[in-house]
């Protein structure tokens, strides 16, 4: 053998091993990484995830009543054709689960606390801080009962979900080689699907909504402030709030514009508060350590310090002020942003009967969130309740708590986690006469140890919201779809409606707790706004707010209803504070009021143009006293005078391309910064006050104490303090550019638009892009642009989360539009079409009055046809 051979047999020799080498290592397992050989392996794998949907296919099942066609149009939108409304669902349930088992596996496992299955051990903190929240225990509870009702709307309600489940499961059985992506690289398999997942949806949706801890914030607010300076600043009502529900009287700092009709139109259709228990004595720094504790969770802290504020806006305007005589409807949920995204796209038609429903539905349950019928059409915003209480107590030993002064056993639960790689993990937790305790779960300092605090919260009940949603469908007029809201418990909705009668309405709705506030102490703002002493039992929900006591509206005067998060009702309600557990700081809403009362023969293009509309009522009310008292400075730099003949012509719209934008931003948080970070510095820090009371401050009381600089031997006040806004700004505004030339500082160089992929893994996930408006013009979005006196670029991950317009005179004209795409599968070209769409300000028609498939083939591009078959047994 010569020399030359062998380095050919070494060679060769060398790569069999590493060939060899390489085998086994795409075989084993790293951690939560499965074994990449399967994962890569041409004709599986990633190789056979699917990212398009057949032309044509037919399915057998034995599930089914009769025949079901499934016709998707151009934008992967399923049109649903079926004889009876239990197949309906069991297409819907198939078509969710097709696009979107990625989303609802997940949502479902945070919900139940089985994320350790999927991913390991390194998500068993999360599962038990989610178990905590009881959420599938008490959708568990629900399922139990429901089978046990002889109530036949709930049995209706309950075929529908097992039909739905049967759907979801149909395609989970017959898809085992096309898991997604994320699966795959996981190498996870998806469980069958059952109705207590379905259920525990309405409970993560309330904890989206309604789960939090500003309980504890005020708390220490209050204790840093005292009672007096808290009232001032962040007292109810709240400045310049048009309420939701027009008819219990205005507040005293706004008035409502009046509205104008159609011209042939009749108008009509501080810490020095004695403390009285262990925990009162040491509230502020147990409630920091209690925050700090639960800052320890990723999702929690996100609660905590929100990176964008949830919100939406929804209005419904009557006949006497459309073009066309009847109502215009539109709705846009302010979610986070994800690809995919919150909401399905789903079209119904029951081919037997007029039931014809076009929707975003949420995957994973089977009932229509927003959208339309042939009758009626809704949307929803978040109503300002406030459905949860904290408690705290006097822990005894392990087994006991005080309550009303008595030794009280906990109750215990125990949980079996399922973890990935490892056995499964047994989790017992407390629970007091409120609710779970979750001291046990994050660590406090030692001075603390005797301390329990637990959370009762409404959707820790059995409630049957899944009703309203179902009675939303076959409402023949407002007075039906008003009489299915009653069902709704954990889901706190300003729901805006209207019918082809010409009838519009707004209810607010949820169940409301009523609490006992007797007896509290003098510091306590009562209303359930901050902990109660669970062992003196303050605090007792003695009931829940009537249906029929709750404010609502139909066929104001004023022609039309809106709702963006405001404080839900006007002084002359009874009690009114109670019902208002805060709310948006109001600009959307005293927008939406100005454009919608001021209009009239509004067509659906207003309605387009409104939905996107970037007018900042926050700009337009602060920017004449930033530009007078710049006006006052009698020898301005260039910088100055430019920065001055920018704003003075200037017409408060949130471009992106405007210097103006930025401008007025960072001056305008600069100057939020000079009035109340001084006295944070001198009293400890306590929550920013909101832009309202700083715009009431400049405009009713420019000499206001808060205005002055504590740090200061002179006496600040308004103008000084907006001029010392201004100097903070421009420094930073010319470091962070580099330039003092204003026509560089661009708004949407620094404030711009992101859609992080669910998992946010990267590459899948798109953006980010320039952006425009704020987070209090009508079209949001959300940055902090100016942190410790810098400015800072930053990425909106959060606004609307879909964008609605219902038209009542023609509901064939109804339009729609998602920010990301009807599939979760990233190679998909339905993957993020209609982010294009949303970004370009645009909508896609709805083919609604498609209703047979005849029709919908020629009126749009059918790329796919679903025949499910009924299988004789």
């Amino acid at each position: 053998m010569n020399q030359d051979q062998k380095k050919v047999i070494f060679k060769s020799s060398g790569s069999l091993a590493i060939c060899i080498c390489m085998m086994v290592v795409l075989s084993i397992p790293f951690g939560m990484i499965p074994p990449l050989g399967n994962f890569l392996l041409p004709g599986t794998g990633i190789w056979d995830v699917p990212d398009n949907y057949a032309s044509y296919e037919e399915i057998y099942d034995e599930n089914l009543n009769d025949e079901v066609k499934i016709y998707r149009d151009e934008f992967g939108v399923p049109h649903i054709y079926g004889s009876n409304e239990e197949d309906l669902m069991f297409a819907l349930g198939y078509c969710h689960a097709q696009d979107r088992i990625i989303q609802m596996d997940l949502i479902r496992r945070s919900s139940r606390g089985t994320l350790s299955e999927l991913v390991g051990s390194s998500a068993l903190e999360t599962d038990k801080f989610n178990i905590l929240k009881m959420e599938a225990y008490w959708a568990n509870l629900t399922y139990i009962e429901m089978k046990a009702s002889k109530d036949p709307q709930i049995q209706n309600i309950r075929t529908i979900m097992e039909k739905y489940v049967a759907g979801v499961n149909l395609y989970i059985s017959t898809s085992d080689n096309a898991r997604p992506f994320e699966y795959q690289f996981l190498d996870a398999e998806i469980s069958p699907w059952d109705v207590i997942d379905t259920l525990v949806y309405a409970k993560y949706i309330s904890e989206y909504f309604t789960w939090g801890y500003s309980d504890f914030q005020r708390y220490s607010d209050v204790m840093t402030l005292g009672k007096d300076n808290y009232t001032e600043l962040f007292g109810f009502p709240a400045p310049y709030q048009i309420p939701v529900v027009p008819n219990y009287g205005e507040f005293d700092t706004i008035s409502v514009p009046p509205s104008l009709p159609n011209p042939s139109s009749d108008s009509t259709p501080a810490s020095s508060y004695a403390q009285d228990s262990k925990f009162a004595q040491f509230s502020k720094e147990f409630a920091n350590e209690f925050l700090k504790g639960i800052s320890q969770f990723p999702q929690e802290a996100e609660r905590i310090n929100p990176e964008y504020i949830i919100g939406s806006n929804n209005w419904v305007i009557s006949g006497n002020k459309t073009e066309s005589g009847l109502p215009l409807l539109c709705n846009d949920m302010h979610l986070g942003w994800s690809l995919p995204g919150m909401w399905h796209e789903a079209h119904l038609i029951e081919t037997d009967s007029d039931l014809n429903v076009y929707a975003v539905f949420l995957p994973g349950v089977p009932l229509p969130v927003a959208g339309h019928t042939n009758y009626l059409g809704w949307g929803e915003t978040i109503a300002a309740f406030d459905m949860q209480d904290w408690y705290y107590y006097n822990g005894i030993n392990e087994t006991h708590y005080e309550y009303k002064g008595e030794p009280i056993p906990y109750e215990v639960h125990e949980v079996l986690i399922p973890v990935k790689g490892n056995d499964p993990v047994s989790y017992r937790f407390n629970a007091t006469v409120h609710g779970p305790v979750f001291t046990n779960l994050i660590s406090v300092p030692e001075l603390f140890e005797d301390s329990v605090i637990a959370c009762k919260w409404v959707s820790q009940n059995i409630t049957y919201d899944y009703l309203a949603l179902y009675g939303y469908m076959h409402a023949k007029d407002v007075h039906e779809f008003d009489e299915a809201s009653k069902f709704f418990a954990c889901l706190p909705l300003n729901i805006a409606f209207g019918d082809v009668e010409g009838n519009i309405g707004m209810r607010p709705n949820a169940k409301v707790p009523i609490r006992n506030d007797s007896n509290l102490p003098d510091w306590h703002i009562g209303n359930g706004r901050m902990p109660y002493n669970g062992s003196k039992g303050e605090g007792e929900w003695i009931g829940y707010v009537d249906f029929d006591d709750l404010p609502v509206s139909i066929n104001p005067e004023q022609g039309y209803l809106t709702s963006a998060n405001q404080q839900i009702a006007g002084p002359d309600f009874p009690n009114v504070d109670s019902i208002n557990g805060g709310g948006s700081v109001g600009y959307r809403a005293r927008r939406l009021n100005t454009l919608l009362a001021s209009g009239n023969e509004f067509t659906i293009n207003d309605m387009k143009e409104i939905q996107l509309d970037l007018y900042s009522p926050r700009a337009g009310n602060f920017t004449p006293y930033l530009i007078n008292a710049l006006a006052s400075v009698t020898e301005k730099t260039k910088l100055q005078q430019d920065v001055y003949d920018e704003l003075v012509s200037w017409d408060y719209i949130m471009l992106g391309s405007s210097p103006a934008t930025t401008i007025f931003n960072i001056w305008n948080d600069a100057y939020l910064h000079s009035t109340f970070y001084d006295d944070m510095d001198l009293r400890g820090d306590f929550s920013t006050p909101s832009w309202a009371v700083l715009e009431y401050l400049t405009k009713e009381e420019p000499n206001s104490k808060w205005f002055d600089n504590v740090s200061t031997s002179i006496e600040e006040n308004r103008d000084s303090t907006i001029l010392y806004g201004l100097e903070k700004s421009l420094s930073a505004l010319e470091k962070y550019y580099g330039t003092d030339d204003i026509s560089a500082w661009k708004w949407g160089d620094i404030h711009q638009l992101t859609f992080d992929h669910l998992l946010g893994l990267p590459g899948l996930g798109v953006g980010p892009f320039p952006g425009n408006g704020t987070s209090v013009t009508v079209n949001p979005s959300y940055t902090q642009n100016f942190v410790n006196w810098e400015v800072r670029y930053g990425a909106s991950r959060g606004g609307p989360s879909e964008r609605i317009i219902v038209d009542f005179s023609n509901m064939n004209n109804s339009l729609s539009v998602i920010p990301s795409g009807e599939s979760a599968i990233s190679s998909s070209e339905h993957y993020a079409d209609q982010l294009t769409l949303f970004l370009r300000g645009e909508f896609h028609n709805q083919y609604f009055k498609a209703e047979d498939p005849d029709t919908l083939e020629k009126w749009c591009n059918v790329e796919s046809i679903l025949v499910l078959k009924k299988e004789e047994k």
